[in-house]
């Protein structure tokens, strides 16, 4: 490979089987050789090419198979408007998508590594105080133990334990299901996090069973029970 330009020339004049003076003749008359048809060109017939040393493609557009301009289609319909694939093609396209490989390598970290995540993101939370939108406490206990840690790893260990499926009925459509406090939550604080105290039922037996039972107070009871 040529490391100058006189260099460059003196290969392209010995590859085309003359001289170097009639090399550079020819670029002086401002001609250029066309390794397609094997003449010598006018340079405005070459297309250009920024990655070339003088800066022009090696064969002329009269030779050179260029595709034609790309026409833009935005603004204009789908082609495929009002058209519907058949089963075969929608068979196809389903075997094809099933035959990729998933994007959804790696390997899953293990319980005892999620765990430990969970530690370390409550850890660097920044809740109560550290929050930027705290607002001096205002939530009530009562919200504010339920949606702290703790209360939701009793309920995943009440649902684990239950095999998430209620023991009343046997339901187990998800989302439909919730932890039931056995000893009440709002009068039994040292049993909140108990696990032994909860027990997993669906919505409408967690109803049922409030509406029997009633209110340890004797008022009754509004809202979700626990």
């Amino acid at each position: 490979m040529a490391q100058t330009r006189e260099g460059a020339i003196k290969i392209r004049a010995v590859a085309l089987g003359i001289t170097v003076i009639e090399y550079k003749a020819h670029l002086a008359a401002g001609l250029k050789w066309c390794w397609k048809c094997k003449t010598w060109r006018p340079r405005a017939e070459f297309w250009s090419d920024k990655s070339r040393g003088d800066g022009l493609d090696a064969i002329c557009f009269t030779h050179r198979l260029r595709p034609l301009p790309h026409k833009t289609r935005k603004g204009l319909p789908s082609t495929f408007k009002g058209r519907k694939h058949t089963e075969e093609a929608k068979r196809k396209i389903g075997a094809a998508a099933r035959s990729r490989p998933s994007n959804r390598t790696g390997v899953r970290h293990t319980p005892e590594t999620r765990a430990k995540i969970r530690k370390i993101t409550r850890e660097r939370a920044c809740r109560g105080d550290k929050h930027y939108n705290w607002q001096g406490g205002i939530q009530s206990e009562h919200r504010r133990i339920r949606k702290s840690p703790e209360y939701i790893d009793w309920r995943d260990a009440v649902y684990k334990r239950d095999e998430y499926t209620c023991v009343q009925c046997g339901d187990s459509r998800g989302g439909n299901l919730t932890a039931h406090h056995k000893k009440w939550f709002a009068f039994h604080p040292d049993l909140r996090f108990v696990v032994a105290n909860g027990e997993t039922l669906c919505e409408e037996c967690h109803e049922i069973l409030h509406q029997v039972s009633g209110c340890e107070c004797g008022k009754g009871h509004s809202g979700k029970p626990s």
